[in-house]
């Protein structure tokens, strides 16, 4: 493994447990992790964030950990990433390991502005692994794309595919991320590269944890509260779904591999992708045994209807529903395309290079964890992401106590975390 590792999007959900993953072993390389702030202070006061969520019932840890990284400032959309001279000639001439798992994830972007951070970003932290490797320490650059690249293609995609410019794309996240491959794949001759593709990423496959309560948690939380009686899709729509953790651990695998260099790996579920109406029937069950525990009445079945119909609903809805509902109305909306096209994210190529190395988790195995996760954390609302109040002893917020994580004890009435 690199004994220097820069990494970028480590406030980030997949860049949070990169970094997770990689204060784990039993020999942490060094981390130089970018972070945008507003000066020294606002970058120490985000670097002890990110470890409180990383660590929040383990203030041991948290300090061994602060131990391995050093928080630098700089930005993305920053020409030379916003880095100051001595400290980015200090990376060049350490970094081994360029990880690079910062984007904007915002499907309703400008194409201007989602370009300024996912492509010209890319670009920015190409410039940097170049630099590196003229120094003769890089060993590698892996880049976290998404499967979503493919954009509106439909059926089998496979890994070494990628659209041109006019895609077509459903969203200038996916145009702008697929345009940082097509940059990457012209330097991966002169530049060690990998490139990963995960699909939707949700919380740990173990626990459920996260703190990044969008995507998938969003119609998740619609059919708790009662409020999906319709969802469009078609009979064929699957949910391609893979959790954090065996991501991170992915990429970082590939990362060591001399076989990935110059590859592109879907990091999916493919053929385990969970078919929309059995998605939808294993979590109104999950929420029903609940209800039933709570002695609230069930949920009613959620009917899918194809999109002219679907049309037709949304109609109706928006005449209706008060002005708050239609504003969630309209956010799920940005969700529809996935919603209606049936592709399968081949993973062939990933599945040979990560066989006896990674194993991988059946979506089965941990989608009711993922769901009770979000509900009984209330989709954050329950959880501090305050390192101030571990550092004061005290808890406040949404609950006096947070719940204790999986498998873990409950604390005792009134101790503090």
């Amino acid at each position: 493994m690199a004994d220097a590792v820069f990494l970028t999007g480590a406030t980030g959900f997949i860049g949070g447990e990169l970094l997770r993953q990689l204060l784990a072993r039993a020999r942490p390389p060094r981390i130089y992790a970018l972070c945008r702030a507003r000066d020294e202070a606002d970058l120490s006061r985000r670097g002890r964030e990110v470890l409180f969520k990383l660590y929040r019932e383990d203030t041991e840890r948290m300090r061994r950990a602060a131990a391995h990284v050093r928080w630098v400032r700089g930005d993305l959309a920053a020409e030379g990433l916003g880095l100051e001279p001595a400290v980015r000639e200090e990376i060049e001439a350490e970094a081994e390991l360029v990880l690079h798992a910062a984007a904007s994830t915002q499907f309703d972007l400008s194409a201007e502005d989602a370009r300024r951070i996912n492509y010209d970003g890319a670009r920015r932290v190409l410039e940097l692994a170049q630099a590196a490797g003229r120094r003769g320490r890089l060993r590698r650059f892996v880049h976290v794309s998404t499967a979503y690249v493919a954009g509106r293609r439909r059926g089998r995609v496979y890994e070494h595919e990628l659209p041109g410019p006019r895609g077509p794309f459903n969203n200038t996240y996916e145009m702008t991320k697929a345009a940082a491959e097509r940059l990457l794949r012209a330097h991966m001759g002169e530049v060690p590269i990998t490139v990963c593709r995960p699909s939707i990423v949700v919380g740990d496959s173990t626990t459920g944890r996260t703190y990044n309560f969008n995507v998938l948690y969003y119609p998740i939380k619609l059919q708790y509260r009662g409020l999906m009686p319709y969802v469009p899709g078609l009979a064929t729509t699957t949910l391609d779904i893979v959790p954090v953790d065996y991501v991170a651990e992915a990429v970082l695998v590939l990362a060591g591999l001399p076989e990935a260099e110059g590859g592109t790996y879907h990091l999916t579920a493919a053929e385990d992708a969970m078919p929309l109406a059995q998605f939808i029937e294993r979590t109104r069950a999950l929420f029903n045994r609940r209800r039933a525990e709570l002695g609230e009445p069930p949920l009613e079945p959620t009917r899918i209807v194809g999109p002219w119909r679907w049309r037709l609903i949304r109609w109706w809805l928006r005449r209706r529903l008060p002005r708050r509902a239609r504003q969630q109305l309209e956010a799920f909306q940005l969700y529809l395309p996935y919603l209606l096209t049936d592709k399968v994210f081949d993973n062939t190529e990933a599945r040979r290079l990560l066989a006896g190395r990674v194993a991988y988790p059946p979506v089965s195995s941990y989608l009711d964890r993922v769901a009770e996760y979000a509900v009984t954390r209330e989709w954050g609302r329950r959880v501090s992401w305050d390192p101030a109040l571990l550092e004061s002893g005290l808890w406040h917020g949404a609950a006096a106590e947070p719940l204790p994580e999986p498998g873990a004890p409950a604390a005792s009435e009134g101790a503090a975390r």
